[in-house]
């Protein structure tokens, strides 16, 4: 009796660590129905889409690509996409358009266990927007960090040259926030998103030191280290970081038009 009872406490306890990494997203596409939606890490620089780590489950119209990180979802209005994600990570939600031989992407939005209703809008240019339909702790903390942060951002111009000290400000506010919020993931990626738009500045290294072990130990975490601890090492801060995916421009390699 006491090994039944022991083998049902196990058991238990594995479905409930597997039920905790556990995603959904209900996605509601209307004005899509036909393109094939792509669901991957935001446009970045400096190689830094291979430190995401969250699997998929591919089925009929659904194809996941490991190598990117990217789930297509093909041509319909509605989907369900289900996979494991271990901590809250950002997606962009984007299409290729044929027309301009490039692709059109949302705002991020934060992947994390649970369930998300999301519903993609096509705006008059053709851009993309999404309405995020149920709540999650990772998208009301990025809303409210980004509200916040609104005066640095608005300095600041992707992929482009900016001043150093520009970047450093808005590090230090960073850095006050992640010392009241040391798990922070929120926070933790818009480091990364720094560097990818912004290109290498020390005060990333400053930043990430402050992060709770939970957060340390975690394989996003370790590798973004790496790169900046190399980034540093090298003396390369000054060169702007390769773009791997660009709004309303080229598609991710290895991304075929004739997906859609």
């Amino acid at each position: 009796m006491k090994n039944t009872a022991l083998f049902l406490i196990i058991m238990l306890s594995h479905g409930i660590f597997a039920q905790n990494s556990q995603f959904k997203i209900e996605l509601y596409a209307p004005g899509y129905e036909k393109d094939s939606l792509f669901i991957s890490p935001p446009m970045s620089g400096g190689n830094t889409q291979k430190i995401y780590g969250f699997t998929a489950d591919s089925g009929p119209s659904i194809t996941v690509m490991k190598d990117f990180n990217t789930i297509i979802v093909k041509k319909n209005r509605n989907f369900t996409i289900s996979g494991e994600i271990p901590y809250p990570q950002p997606i962009a939600i984007s299409y290729y358009d044929a027309k301009i031989n490039g692709g059109y992407s949302t705002q991020p939005l934060f992947l994390e266990k649970g369930t998300i209703n999301v519903e993609v809008k096509r705006a008059a240019d053709n851009n993309m927007d999404y309405i995020l339909h149920s709540g999650s702790p990772a998208n009301t903390e990025y809303k409210a960090m980004k509200a916040q942060l609104k005066t640095y951002d608005d300095k600041l111009k992707p992929f482009q040259d900016n001043d150093p000290k520009d970047i450093e400000v808005k590090q230090a506010f960073l850095q006050k926030y992640i010392s009241k919020n040391p798990g922070s993931y929120v926070a933790f990626w818009e480091i990364v998103s720094d560097f990818s738009q912004y290109s290498f500045n020390t005060s990333y290294l400053k930043s990430l030191a402050l992060f709770s072990p939970e957060v340390q130990k975690t394989f996003s975490y370790k590798e973004f280290k790496k790169m900046m601890n190399t980034e540093n090492s090298t003396n390369v801060g000054g060169k702007f970081p390769e773009i791997i995916l660009m709004r309303k421009k080229n598609f991710p390699p290895g991304i075929s038009p004739d997906l859609h």
